[in-house]
């Protein structure tokens, strides 16, 4: 056989390889392409389960929530996966975890891909407090916020002073001839509360006795992942072959980094957590929270500043920058115009506290 047609059959050769590998790439890039496609159409039903979770987990009247935002502790410790299909019934028999930071709560099975929520929350405990007021040196007690409720003995001096007992500005308590003996009264957690004694006289004698449990709150981030039936998307080796195909369309085209993502609606909540969890986390010092601290004045803004900064630093991911405006002053990078951004404006006595949260 002569030189050119070795060539020939060289060539032919080299030609059926090509077109085999060609066929069975392609092949393969189709399954994965269906793989992916099929993903895509469970992606909205997880998201929307894990978001229903998520959601329904944090709002004010839950069994193992405070207020909004605020989980109880010793409550969620007790949280089933049959609470979570009752709370959402689009989660009902999927594969799901549900955390605060890495300590998983419930978890079903285990997701292997599936969609992930995240929202920031104040987790709260309570210790028991016991005070005493002599009446004759002060009217006015300062109970911090999520104080519930508050069992008062009364021990009234000779002349029968204490008339009533005012929190904030509803009275709680009133006798004519003097209120006397324990009772328990009811309050509200969402604020503090100012516990007045009005007496008789300028003069009046007696002690009040206050028992109630003080509410501490940690941040802490809930994370919710609902997966789809336990199905895999894709099977390893298409994954491989699509982490192949993907880096050849590289190599071939050149891909740009992509850009950081815009969910503003995200960011929103990321705002939104931001603030709850500076509206319901007291102060270093006084009896105001971090978020009405912040406004007051530029002395107690510079004091709060840095607690307020290790709070967010540790509510949002890595990825997410926390700006925060106040009358009186500014802390954390200000987002540039061409990013999208997430916003929320508190109110408090002080003026209003505006958060801004955005990818950098």
């Amino acid at each position: 056989m002569n030189a050119p047609s070795r060539r020939a059959q060289a060539n032919l050769f080299a030609l059926v390889v090509a077109l085999v590998l060609l066929t069975t790439v392609t092949t393969l890039g189709v399954a994965v392409a269906d793989g992916a496609l099929a993903g895509a159409d469970r992606s909205p039903a997880e998201r929307h389960a894990a978001a229903a979770v998520a959601d329904r987990l944090v709002v004010a009247d839950a069994p193992w929530t405070a207020e909004a935002n605020v989980v109880n502790g010793s409550s969620v410790e007790r949280l089933t996966a049959a609470d979570v299909d009752r709370l959402a019934p689009a989660a009902e028999g999927r594969p799901l975890r549900i955390a605060l930071d890495d300590e998983t709560v419930v978890q079903r099975r285990t997701p292997v891909s599936g969609v992930t929520v995240r929202r920031g929350v104040l987790v709260a405990t309570w210790t028991p407090v016991n005070r005493t007021v002599n009446v004759s040196r002060s009217r006015t007690v300062r109970l911090p916020r999520g104080v519930e409720r508050v069992r008062l003995r009364i021990d009234a001096g000779a002349d029968a002073t204490v008339k009533s007992v005012r929190a904030n500005d509803r009275v709680v308590l009133h006798a004519q001839r003097g209120v006397v003996g324990t009772t328990t009264v009811s309050l509200s957690a969402t604020g503090p509360t100012t516990l007045r004694l009005v007496t008789a006289t300028q003069n009046s004698s007696g002690t009040v006795a206050l028992a109630y449990r003080r509410r501490e709150t940690t941040a802490r981030t809930l994370t919710v992942t609902v997966d789809g039936w336990g199905q895999l998307s894709l099977s390893v080796f298409e994954a491989g072959v699509g982490v192949l195909l993907i880096l050849g369309v590289a190599a071939g085209f050149g891909l740009g980094l992509a850009g950081p993502p815009t969910d503003s609606a995200q960011l929103d909540r990321y705002a939104d957590d931001a603030a709850t969890t500076l509206g319901a986390t007291p102060a270093t010092a006084g009896n105001r929270t971090l978020l009405e601290a912040l406004a007051h004045t530029p002395a107690s803004f510079e004091r709060e500043r840095p607690a307020a900064r290790s709070h967010l630093t540790k509510l949002v991911p890595a990825t997410v920058r926390i700006h925060v405006r106040t009358p009186v002053g500014t802390f954390g990078p200000a987002p540039p115009s061409t990013v999208a951004v997430g916003r929320t404006t508190a109110s408090t006595r002080h003026g209003p506290v505006t958060l801004e949260a955005w990818y950098g």
